[in-house]
């Protein structure tokens, strides 16, 4: 099988044409196919094994909903609704994010590989030990999210708001950070080694670090 190379993504495989399908309330294994939806019940108890591939879905709420072992791919969710959501086990490949609300979203073990978040606010979302290779984020709000643990080898988070979030342990080997605001971003010695930053975020780091930056003129 053809590798893709780290920071290349590959974006959802979706119909031109899409059907428009009628309110669902989502039940344990529920398939979601080939189908442009808007709107979407939860069970207050949550779901398992729901099943999303080859849909758009569009100004749908998933606040505060439970979903286990979600499985989704060559899919576009917009304008949708996930805050104090909880996914555990999720898998994603081919999926799109785009001006979705994430605050507090908790993406437990999450499995994800060619995702986009696109302008989504996930002020305090989770993604803690998430395998998120080569994710792209552009213009986020990711203040005070957590990436502990989490591998984000190649991953582009651009223009993002990094201000107090925690990448302490996470994997950033060639992730590119420039243009994100990361004041107060928690990290360790090591945690940036193998990033890309700009000129202003590597002095940034330094101060992150305790390190103090002097001229040689300077006593």
């Amino acid at each position: 099988m053809k590798q893709t190379a780290i920071g290349t993504r590959e974006g959802p495989h979706l119909p031109r044409h899409l059907p428009q399908g009628g309110p669902l309330r989502l039940a344990d294994h529920a398939e979601i196919h080939s189908v442009e939806v808007a709107d979407i019940t939860l069970p207050a108890e949550g779901v398992q094994g729901v099943i999303i591939e080859q849909a758009r879905l569009h100004h749908a709420s998933f606040a505060s909903g439970r979903l286990t072992k979600p499985r989704s791919s060559d899919s576009r969710f917009e304008k949708c609704d996930f805050t104090a959501a909880e996914w555990t086990e999720a898998h994603l490949l081919r999926v799109d994010f785009a001006d979705c609300r994430m605050l507090g979203t908790q993406w437990v073990t999450l499995e994800a590989r060619h995702v986009l978040f696109l302008d989504c606010l996930c002020e305090g979302a989770f993604f803690v030990s998430a395998r998120l290779q080569g994710a792209r984020f552009p213009r986020c709000d990711l203040r005070r999210a957590s990436f502990e643990g989490a591998d984000l080898t190649g991953a582009q988070l651009c223009e993002c708001d990094l201000t107090e979030a925690d990448v302490q342990g996470a994997a950033l080997a060639q992730a590119d950070l420039r243009g994100c605001n990361i004041n107060g971003m928690k990290i360790g010695a090591r945690d940036l080694m193998g990033s890309i930053l700009d000129p202003t975020q590597a002095m940034q780091v330094a101060g992150l670090l305790g390190i103090v930056v002097k001229d040689l003129s300077e006593s």
